[in-house]
């Protein structure tokens, strides 16, 4: 990812990742595990590259049943909270 982001400074671009939880997490009881383990060590090789990011988990676990925003794959409301915190992202 290291060398994503330096072609994409070169042509003075900022590279964004973006995470969109499985609905597995949402479902399966030792979901929580993935965020403890699997997201903080990606959020610090993130933070140590320099490597803005948009952890859509983040957001959803503010919900008290985040499968609401899906369908299968992320729902109109899923897509619309997601495109929301791009947009904002790149505001800034």
């Amino acid at each position: 990812m290291g060398e994503v982001n330096n072609e994409v400074n070169l042509w003075n671009g900022e590279l964004i990742f973006v995470s969109i939880p499985s609905p597995n997490r949402y479902i399966r009881p030792l979901g929580i595990l993935d965020e403890q383990s699997y997201d903080q060590n990606i959020k610090k090789f993130l933070k140590a590259q320099k490597i803005e990011s948009i952890y859509l988990h983040d957001e959803f676990k503010k919900y008290k049943n985040p499968l609401i925003f899906y369908s299968g794959h992320l729902n109109y409301e899923g897509n619309k909270i997601l495109s929301n915190l791009i947009i904002k992202k790149i505001k800034n």
